[in-house]
């Protein structure tokens, strides 16, 4: 069996950043445990459903109504890469910093208007 190839901290710093996610929707980084398993279920029973119905009322279009409706299932989206997420927090970052001190001057130079 061939030994596994060492990786330097660099090496694997920059890999977590490129394969590593985060979460990017604004929920609760717990809350995909509860919502997508909700979601499929969801999607499922409604599939299901419409598919239950037209049997009975048409049975020829069932089966065109029912691959209608399997195109439209819940899929889950990829999350935002570490990388990525990171670069977006230090804009933001930059963008706050000295934010008291730029209000201040700036009512300084034209008081209260």
């Amino acid at each position: 069996m061939p030994l596994k190839k060492r990786r330097s901290p660099q090496e694997k710093k920059s890999l977590s950043y490129e394969k590593d996610r985060r979460d990017n929707y604004g929920e609760n980084h717990k809350g995909s445990r509860k919502s997508v398993p909700k979601r499929k279920a969801l999607a499922n029973r409604s599939l299901r459903r419409a598919g239950a119905t037209m049997w009975e009322q048409n049975p020829e279009q069932g089966e065109d109504v029912f691959l209608q409706k399997s195109s439209k299932r819940f899929k889950k989206a990829a999350h935002q890469p570490l990388g990525d997420f990171i670069r977006t927090k230090e804009q933001a970052r930059k963008t706050r910093f000295g934010a008291k001190a730029r209000r201040q001057i700036e009512k300084a130079k034209f008081g209260d208007l």
